[in-house]
């Protein structure tokens, strides 16, 4: 009771050596259970670690995703402190909010101080795979925070390929020629993931599981793909691939059965037109020989 005394009243360390409180507490005939402001640190610093590790446990085992919200303030004696909540839905949906860190901000309040509070907090308590968004009060501060954090972040690591794929392809306007080969550079990222294949062999089992989930909405897409052949058409009426593409992303029955199709697809609806001459025979005047 003395340790939470102290904590919620923001009592000095010292208050339990001043004679006044001592009188205090041999009035009520009790005893003093803590006589020194370096065993009262100490206790604090104890009961501390043991809600620290007790709230990392609780993440653990309720938490699959996490949302974080901080802000930065100052103090009433100019300290400049810094607060993240941590927000998430429990396995039995229930909604939970707690306060993850509220620490000491030393140095100017910039992007780089405020992500190293909150790489740090994540590192501590084993959630950063977890992590989905984090939203702050302050653009000018704690957003940059977000920032920094985010562009260090392994989902960082993991969106920042498909963010330059989808640029690519929104800036170059492709035509139905390149169709197939954004379709496989695309299932080559999301296989990839799902796998923890190449460079994403740190990727944890949820963003994994919801790779399976686009590919499985993808492959919707590719099956539309298939049943048209004119995907297969184009590339292959291209100079510089012809079938070059198809062999090299598919097995050779696989290719081979599609490059059979294409070809009978040109045979079909390109038929050779037959020969016209363009010699057209006038008629002889009369008197001229067959020899002028």
């Amino acid at each position: 009771m003395l340790v939470r005394w102290v904590i919620q009243t923001r009592q000095p360390f010292t208050v339990v050596e001043h004679p006044a409180f001592r009188a205090l507490i041999e009035a009520t005939g009790a005893t003093l259970p803590i006589k020194t402001a370096d065993t009262l640190s100490n206790r604090i610093k104890e009961e501390f670690h043991s809600r620290r590790a007790y709230k990392k446990e609780e993440l653990a085992r309720s938490s699959q995703t996490l949302a974080l919200s901080l802000d930065v303030w100052t103090s009433e004696n100019q300290i400049a402190i810094m607060g993240i909540i941590g927000h998430w839905i429990s396995p039995e949906f229930d909604r939970r909010e707690k306060l993850l860190e509220s620490t000491e901000i030393y140095g100017p309040h910039s992007g780089e101080n405020l992500a190293e509070v909150v790489l740090r907090m994540l590192d501590e308590l084993d959630i950063a795979p977890k992590l989905l968004t984090i939203t702050g009060h302050n653009a000018a501060t704690t957003g940059r925070s977000a920032i920094a954090y985010t562009t260090n972040s392994s989902r960082a690591k993991i969106l920042k390929p498909f963010w330059d794929h989808t640029n690519s392809v929104s800036k170059a306007c492709p035509t139905i020629v390149e169709d197939l080969s954004i379709y496989w550079s695309l299932d080559d990222l999301l296989n990839d993931v799902r796998n923890a294949e190449g460079d994403f062999e740190d990727v944890n089992i949820e963003i994994r599981d919801a790779m399976e989930r686009g590919i499985q909405k993808m492959n919707k897409f590719a099956r539309i793909m298939d049943d048209n052949l004119l995907y297969y058409v184009a590339p292959v009426l291209n100079q510089r691939i012809k079938s070059s593409l198809i062999v090299s992303q598919m097995s050779e029955q696989s290719s081979g059965v599609i490059v059979s199709q294409v070809r009978e697809f040109l045979k079909k609806d390109y038929t050779p037109e037959p020969f016209v001459s363009c010699e057209v025979d006038h008629p002889r005047p009369a008197g001229m020989s067959e020899t002028m």
